[in-house]
């Protein structure tokens, strides 16, 4: 089993659960003549994007995205609902079993996200469960499907972005309130609405486009959206799935009608 383990003294208490699984398994196939790939950390390697599905009713399916440097050190990522982590503001784990078993630990703060995961023979997507604490208690749980990102310029507006989306936009403390977006080939706002109430499209072309600012794995610039009738519709970051269904961030959350 190969490990990697970098920021604080904290990280010490997750090896005995982490582990307990682990050595259970062992790290060799019986029955002789198994053709299963040799796996390690360094598979782990790259930028991944996917999908969380978490247990709870009536939620979309959550795009995310994380990196790790060439030995398979967890380096960056963030989740549409509004983790945001990098090693300037978090502790991070991960492992890697020759059988293709991994697992990837973030902790930022007083939360810890768990990735306990399977490699697919052919190392290029990862399937598994993952686990959300604050402060030690469970706050979701639900499944993770990810694979190896496009690479620069994979995600493109009029690949992923173009065309018509529906959703929600909730903040806290108030009720939810449907949104309706037409974007262009170019990503710019061509219509939309808020709880019906149309958006101002009166400012600078820049002002209602979306765009990619990470456009291998699917993030997008901030942008501010105003409507006449409601506060405005401030986005720090989207993230996109590689399919173009999914269209999400912190307070919102679209797909294709």
């Amino acid at each position: 089993m190969n490990f990697i383990v970098r920021g604080l003294p904290l990280i010490i208490f997750l090896l005995p659960s982490c582990l307990s699984s682990g050595e259970n398994a062992g790290d060799n196939v019986g029955g002789g003549g198994s053709t299963l790939p040799d796996f390690s950390t360094e598979d782990l390697a790259g930028e991944w994007v996917g999908t969380l599905e978490s247990s709870r009713e009536n939620r979309d399916a959550i795009p995310f995205y994380f990196r790790c440097s060439a030995n398979g050190f967890p380096e960056s990522g963030a989740d549409a609902l509004y983790r945001d982590w990098s090693l300037d503001d978090s502790v991070t784990y991960s492992w890697v079993r020759s059988i293709g078993v991994m697992n990837l630990t973030v902790i930022r703060e007083d939360e810890m996200m768990l990735l306990n995961g399977e490699f697919d023979p052919s190392g290029l997507s990862i399937e598994g469960d993952f686990v959300m604490l604050l402060e030690g208690t469970e706050m979701d749980y639900g499944t993770f499907e990810v694979v190896l990102g496009p690479g620069t310029g994979g995600f493109q507006s009029d690949d992923q972005l173009v065309g018509p989306w529906e959703g929600e936009w909730k903040t806290d403390g108030n009720p939810s309130r449907v949104v309706d977006l037409l974007l262009d080939s170019d990503g710019v706002l061509l219509e939309g609405t808020i709880e019906g109430e149309s958006i101002d499209l009166s400012g600078p072309y820049w002002e209602h486009q979306f765009s990619f600012s990470q456009d291998s794995v699917g993030r997008l610039a901030p942008i501010d959206l105003y409507s006449t009738a409601w506060p405005v519709l401030s986005l720090s970051y989207l993230i996109a799935t590689e399919d173009g269904s999914l269209l999400s961030g912190p307070g919102l959350s679209l797909k294709r009608p």
